[in-house]
């Protein structure tokens, strides 16, 4: 029922049936070019993930992110940095060259060379976990991890223990910083 107007080489209007473009897009397996369209809507519809380690924490996370993107049209591109500054850098401009719509990530550096890429292309960044100390220039979602400290502290005390050590992990990472300082004031 209807018809695509297009325009042929010799430079007249023609109309063509619907059922003749359905026949064709059966005959040659055609499905729509996704690049083609971002460059036409200016959204790739993809958000790209990066973690430091895809282990039981992050992958949970993982999970959940990839959730909410889908019940949302989104899909994901996710990168394992394998706590490497340098794949860290690597992988947001790779990102960043495929055009997606945003980055979420959980990083390991306390600096992001790359995000001025990032602010330039309009392209939001969420950090989480590990607070990269760029407040003026990111969006984040962190944990109390004074308080996770104190409370294990706590806890711990009131099983009863009284010889009480941490390990935190890298101390380079907030993370660390911020559960050994809990653990300290507890």
């Amino acid at each position: 029922e209807g018809s695509i107007t297009d325009f042929d080489p010799e430079g007249c209007w023609m109309e063509v049936p619907a059922e003749d473009i359905t026949e064709t897009v059966e005959k040659y397996h055609y499905s729509p070019n996704q690049v083609a369209r971002s460059l036409r809507t200016q959204s790739t519809n993809t958000v790209g993930m990066m973690v430091p380690d895809i282990g039981e924490y992050f992958s949970a996370v993982i999970k959940g992110i990839d959730e909410v993107l889908s019940e949302r049209g989104y899909s994901m591109i996710l990168m394992d940095s394998n706590e490497s500054i340098a794949k860290e850098q690597t992988y947001a401009q790779l990102l960043y060259e495929k055009r997606i719509d945003g980055l979420i990530l959980a990083t390991v550096s306390h600096e992001a060379p790359w995000l001025d890429l990032y602010k330039r292309g309009k392209i939001p960044v969420l950090f989480f976990d590990n607070d990269p100390n760029l407040r003026d220039v990111c969006n984040l979602v962190l944990l109390d991890n004074i308080r996770a400290g104190q409370m294990a502290v706590e806890h711990l005390y009131e099983q009863g223990h009284r010889n009480i050590a941490v390990i935190c992990g890298n101390q380079s990472e907030t993370t660390a910083i911020k559960r050994a300082e809990g653990f300290r004031s507890a």
